[in-house]
């Protein structure tokens, strides 16, 4: 997940001659509140070690040449004083040198181990002193000492030695308030927040017991940081940052008042509060531009330029950042033009869509960090180098950046960030559709965070495993414990928008196994977090995700009022995007479950309405290829093929080859069923031959199954259809992908039952479901059934028939499978017509209802059909006349409309009533004669004869 960037510039708390923080140091409370001799950290320096722990001894700012001479000369001075000192045996005097020494390596030259050699002397003289205040004041040199070189057990024994000196001496409360203001700095740079907080907030409640309003100031300042660093409380880092903005106000400090502005903007940025971010930032760069320091205004140009970025007005942001870019070339701060270029090369990857141009920018970025010599900044460069390269297809570029920056956190032994560089390359591998390497390094991922005990690392990890046991390996019960281990840690952490995102993984990977009522539980609980964190982008995609779970419950009145209320809300936000979603979701549930194919054309060109208004063409040629399914659909076939051919216009435009071989595919099976088997055979093999050439084995699969599919059917040669089919099970088994593999045993069961040898067909049916159990596929467990039913039936076989009949309903009962369960009443309701009608009877009479329930006319006109075949096998002629009558009514094709006909006239004539039977039989004709079925004329004719 990318974060804003944004930049924190030094607090301008007063500093004392030797370039350390002053405390109590405000005129008008002066006199009330003696400045304490203790030190702390620059707020600068102190930013600068909690941003960037690694970097502590790095990136200081550089002295001149003259300032280092001066302070060269000072301490030439002093260090004669100390001899001097040292010969007459005054101690006090050597104390106060061996920290005006100390404080000179420590603050100007930067020089930290000699800046220590000279504190451990300072405290080894306070010893032999009257009074613990100059052990104090040694301690507290030492520990701040310790803080920069990063460590941890000196810093905070050093810190924690102060504090006690000072709360057992008391003459100086400012004295307490300082120490435990810097063992609470401390204790946040090491991590141990908890501790930081209370230490920050005890010396909050001294400070203010005591009216010292320049300290609280700056514990103001420090606990708002705090909270938003290390806590991640925006809300609470808010609340100190205005208090801390009207004391500035108040106390006169109009720089702190500006950093309480920056500090608020940061606050509302992590709010998603932009345009009052914006508001801030703006105030801040007033401020910055008063003072008339460069650095500092440039600082607050980026920040300007990034809330503009983040309100997606970009003009105005890329102005901010050039304005800040030349300063920065204009001064020569290196440190800072690096920065702006990483902005800009964010902006341009993210809001610009402009991958191509925001590379130059992160290569700049990069040669600086070189130059510079900051592995930070040159990993980052590398991380997003491929972030940008990936984004422009150039998925080998990107692994290759990847691994450059997990080669460089593996030599800095950095495990944290060993485990994000883990998962950036199995990304990478993802994309390059290499998925037993990516998955090595998400597993990787995870043991190395399991290893270290680190929670985010392992959300992470388990997340991308759980991600690619479904997409790839197509697994959803595989993928399930990652999904649950992942919400586990995400409600362990308080990430509240991490655990809406487990449920929605969880809900997908039930609804890919077709237990549409457990996942409908998950989307639900997907729906009440994000209704709960007020986020209208989750709740619309929720919302839809509902929809979609109740509409494969067959439960469409459900899935519509969701699905409406989703669209409702996607209009209300302007979220165009969103509505496109919904559109697409509507479509697709007409056209699949309502089986109505010319209403889902209405949505599908919503959908492509909002694509062209939008100018997403990649949107835009994807609907193509719908709105052509859909025609396909309605037996359209010339207009299916003509919106093809738009789709892959776009697609060659576009550069998409993926997206190409699916349309090629999709025109080869319409010219199929159109009966123009050699342009079928044309494009079938062109799609093949660009899915080999791009080593796309999916694509591959696809084909395979197109041309077995016209082999069986429109050539009607199922045994040569059966070298298409094996060819497309070796490919499914080489990716390891078990539901096509499964789908392959269902197609071939399929060709060897169409060529009569019923036990081969038995036995590919039988493989298709054992592997439908393995991964938990509900809804290929009922076909399998279905298939393996009708081979027992053709074997002769009826209790078997019925035993796997009654299999199918049973599963299609537990995961509420409405479709599949009429379906496979109708199929028991056929098996038993002819021996027993009256169970047939039943079966026929519960199609009935669910078609009803589902309101599929479709089904609802073939079981009028079936019941009234039924009541004439048992010779309830009448009744079977008002079925048939039903049937004929609800009847809109042509082909439909002459099969009711004829059964009407056959009804009639049962009933002795030959004028009304040759009526419906001669209406027959006219339509038989309509559309040119010979056969079917045959057969009218016949019955005429026979009246």
């Amino acid at each position: 997940m990318e974060v804003k960037i944004t930049v924190f510039t030094p607090a301008g708390a007063s500093a004392s001659p030797d370039g350390q923080q002053a405390t109590g140091s405000h005129e008008d409370t002066a006199a009330q509140h003696p400045a304490s001799e203790l030190a702390s950290l620059d707020i600068d320096e102190l930013v600068r070690l909690m941003e960037k722990p690694e970097r502590r001894t790095l990136q200081v700012e550089p002295n001149s040449a003259t300032d280092d001479r001066h302070v060269k000369i000072e301490l030439e001075t002093l260090k004669a004083e100390l001899n001097t000192s040292a010969s007459t045996g005054e101690k006090a005097k050597q104390f106060d040198l061996y920290c005006q020494i100390g404080d000179l390596y420590r603050t100007k030259l930067h020089d930290l181990q000699s800046a220590l050699q000279y504190y451990q002397n300072m405290l080894e003289c306070s010893k032999s002193l009257t009074g613990d205040k100059k052990e104090a004041k040694s301690h507290n040199r030492l520990g701040l000492t310790y803080d920069i070189l990063g460590m941890e057990e000196e810093a905070i024994r050093s810190h924690k030695g102060a504090l006690e000196i000072c709360k057992v001496t008391a003459n100086n409360e400012s004295d307490i308030c300082v120490a435990n203001k810097n063992l609470a700095s401390s204790l946040a740079l090491f991590d141990q927040v908890p501790g930081a907080k209370t230490n920050y907030e005890s010396a909050l409640a001294v400070a203010k017991e005591t009216g010292n309003k320049p300290e609280q100031l700056d514990i103001y300042l420090k606990l708002g940081d705090l909270h938003i660093d290390k806590l991640e409380e925006p809300q609470v880092s808010h609340k100190y940052h205005t208090e801390m903005l009207a004391l500035a106000m108040e106390l006169g400090k109009r720089h702190m008042e500006g950093e309480a502005y920056l500090r608020l903007g940061i606050a509302c940025s992590a709010l998603d509060d932009d345009e009052t971010a914006l508001d801030w930032h703006l105030k801040d760069l007033k401020v910055k531009q008063e003072e008339g320091g460069k650095k500092e205004e440039i600082t607050a140009h980026i920040n300007v330029g990034d809330a503009y970025m983040y309100l997606e007005k970009t003009d105005q942001a890329t102005s901010h950042l050039n304005t800040a870019l030349q300063m920065a070339e204009e001064t020569g701060d290196q440190q800072q033009q690096m920065q702006i270029h990483i902005c800009l090369g964010e902006m341009h990857r993210n809001q610009l869509d402009s991958p191509r141009t925001a590379i130059q920018y992160y290569e700049q970025y990069l040669a600086l960090a070189r130059q510079l010599g900051d592995r930070g900044a040159e990993g980052t460069a590398y991380n997003k180098l491929g972030l940008a390269h990936h984004g422009i297809g150039d998925h080998q570029a990107a692994l290759e950046w990847y691994q450059q920056v997990l080669k460089m956190r593996e030599e800095d032994g950095d495990k944290k960030a060993q485990i994000s560089q883990h998962i950036n390359v199995g990304y990478a591998y993802l994309s390059m559709e290499e998925t037993d390497q990516a998955t090595s390094h998400f597993d990787t991922a995870l043991h190395m965070a399991q290893q270290i005990e680190d929670p985010h690392g392992q959300m992470q990890a388990c997340f991308c495993l759980g991600d690619v046991h479904m997409e790839q390996l197509h697994s959803p019960r595989t993928a399930i414990p990652y999904h649950e281990l992942y919400l586990a840690l995400t409600i362990q952490l308080g990430e509240k928008s991490e655990e809406g995102l487990a449920y929605n993984r969880l809900g997908q990977a039930y609804y890919e196994m077709s237990e549409f009522g457990e996942a409908l539980g998950w989307y639900q609980k997907q729906l009440k977090m994000g209704q709960e964190n007020g986020d209208d982008a989750e709740q619309i995609n929720a919302q839809s995700n509902v929809g979609n779970a109740y509409m494969s419950l067959g439960k469409t009145d459900e899935a519509t009022s969701h699905f409406n209320t989703a669209l409702q809300m996607a209009q209300q936000t302007g979220d165009q995007h969103g509505q496109m979603r919904v559109s697409f979701y509507m479509g697709e549930m007409q056209r699949n479950q309502l089986h109505s194919p010319r209403t889902s054309i209405q949505y599908y060109e919503q959908h492509l309405a909002l694509a062209k208004q939008l100018g997403d063409r990649r949107q835009e040629g994807a609907v193509y290829n719908k709105l052509g399914l859909a025609h396909h659909d309605i037996g359209e076939h010339e207009a299916a093929m003509e919106l093809y051919k738009k789709a892959l216009k776009i697609q060659e435009e576009d550069g998409d080859k993926k997206s190409q071989i699916i349309l090629h595919t999709n025109m080869g099976d319409t010219y199929r069923l159109l009966g123009k088997v050699d342009q079928a055979t044309s494009q079938l093999n062109t799609a093949l031959q660009m899915a080999q050439q791009t080593g796309d084995l999916h694509e591959q699969l696809d084909v395979y199954f197109c041309l077995g599919e016209m082999q069986r059917e429109q050539l009607h040669s199922p045994s040569a259809s059966i070298q298409h089919y094996e060819q497309y099970l070796a490919l499914a088994r080489e990716l390891g992908d078990r539901r096509q593999e499964g789908l392959a045993y269902n197609k071939l069961g399929q060709a060897h039952y169409e060529m009569g040898e019923f036990q081969e067909a038995l036995d590919w049916f039988q493989k298709d479901l054992k592997m439908s159990q393995e991964i938990g596929d509900k809804e290929e467990q009922i076909k399998a059934h279905k298939n393996l039913a009708a081979s027992f039936q053709a074997l002769g076989n009826l209790d078997l028939t019925t035993s796997h009949y009654q299999s199918a309903i049973t599963i299609a009962m537990e995961t509420g499978n409405k479709q599949d369960l009429a379906d496979t009443y109708l199929k028991l309701g056929d098996s038993h017509r002819a021996h027993e009608p009256q169970l047939s009877h039943t079966y026929y009479t519960e199609m009935l209802a669910l078609a009803r329930d589902l309101k599929r006319k479709d089904a609802e006109r073939q079981a009028y059909n079936k019941l009234g075949l039924t009541c004439n096998e048992m010779k309830d002629h009448e009744a079977a006349l008002e079925w048939h009558q039903k049937n004929l009514t609800m009847s809109e094709e042509k082909e439909d409309k002459m099969t009711a006909h004829t059964n009407v006239g056959h009804s009639y004539q049962a009933l002795g009533k030959a004028d009304l039977a040759r009526s419906h039989y001669q209406s027959a004709m006219t339509i038989a004669m309509e559309t040119g079925n010979k056969q079917e004329q045959k057969y009218i004719a016949e019955w005429l004869a026979s009246l």
